[in-house]
């Protein structure tokens, strides 16, 4: 199929009679009195289903968009309360509520009151081959499998039961913890159960950028922004945290996980030479980090200080008045980490 046949073809399901939630403007013109009618409440719940046929599994990309719009615009009102507004529950993946257990842990905060709900709510959520997805009925994320692993081995699960079992064979399967996301990397790296050496380092520096810079804070979305900048003070004071077993920059709390825990020093991005000629940009980036690496990481930077105040400064200024930042948890988890941090150390 051609791209010109593919846009008729959208073009053609997009253009499909539809409910109509508001006036059309079109229809007004400066000439008449006549007023345009406001569907209510009861109107609006009572449309006229749209049709979605069911698919065969061999319709181009355009008819899939189509039925999802066809799909999404009958559960919307459907889902409708009588006053014309939504409310639905918002449901987050494993990571969530794992790093709700990591904030507690590193905080030396009492779990047992909840303890048994998290267990249960986590065995819950687990996949049928052991892992957890990103979304329900999504296959295994090695990432949100660590991370819902180790939170369950610190609330008190043995690793010897059968979903840890199968938890485990899992993440070494698909390749062990050195292919986990760098968010997961960092908060492994807080428990020592992962070389800080091994993450990419996160410069304080980073808030002086000014919007019209390649890389600054406000390329990144509200919530990725609100996580970045506590990341940057946690990357300069590479804490350590207790865990159930000790206090150790090297732990082997999560040995098993590892397909080779002898070496944990595993480089996040790929060789020079295959970024050479497959991601310029990742290359870039890398190079950038190698040489950061060897500045140790900027560290003893006379700016550093200020850097650092500045990004504090940030984080302060946009909590919510109820105590939170942007109503998510990982602003919330690392953000009072890197607080604490900046109090204590």
């Amino acid at each position: 199929m051609n791209n010109d046949s593919s846009l008729n073809n959208l073009s053609s399901n997009l253009s499909s009679p539809r409910p109509q939630l508001s006036p059309n403007l079109d229809s007004i013109t400066p000439d008449t009195n006549e007023k345009t009618p406001v569907i209510g409440i009861q109107d609006f719940k009572e449309h006229e289903r749209v049709s979605a046929p069911a698919l065969t599994g061999n319709e181009p990309f355009t008819s899939l968009v189509g039925k999802a719009l066809d799909l999404a615009v009958n559960h919307s009102f459907e889902s409708v309360h009588d006053d014309g507004h939504w409310c639905g529950e918002l449901r987050s993946n494993a990571t969530i509520t794992a790093e709700y257990v990591f904030l507690r842990q590193a905080l030396g905060l009492e779990m047992s009151l909840d303890r048994d709900a998290l267990c249960q709510w986590f065995l819950s959520d687990q996949n049928t081959d052991g892992s957890w997805g990103i979304a329900p009925d999504y296959p295994g994320d090695v990432s949100t499998t660590v991370e819902a692993y180790l939170a369950l081995k610190i609330l008190g699960i043995p690793s010897e039961i059968s979903s840890m079992r199968r938890a485990c064979a899992f993440v070494v399967s698909v390749g062990g913890v050195s292919k986990v996301r760098i968010f997961t990397r960092i908060y492994l790296a807080t428990f020592g159960l992962f070389p800080w050496s091994a993450v990419p380092e996160l410069i304080p520096e980073l808030i002086f950028m000014p919007s019209w810079a390649p890389i600054n804070i406000y390329s990144f979305s509200s919530w990725a922004r609100s996580t970045i900048i506590p990341l940057l003070i946690i990357s300069h004071h590479r804490p350590i945290f207790e865990l159930p077993n000790r206090k150790a920059a090297s732990n082997d709390f999560l040995d098993e996980l590892w397909f080779d825990p002898v070496e944990k020093a595993v480089p996040y991005a790929k060789p020079f030479w295959d970024l050479w000629r497959t991601d310029s940009v990742a290359l870039a980036f890398t190079a950038i980090d190698k040489l950061l690496y060897q500045l140790g990481g900027l560290r003893s930077f006379p700016l550093r200080g200020y850097a650092r105040r500045r990004c504090v400064d940030w984080i302060l200024e946009h909590q919510e008045a109820s105590g939170d930042w942007a109503g998510i948890f990982p602003p919330m988890h690392v953000g009072l980490l890197a607080l604490k941090l900046e109090v204590t150390t």
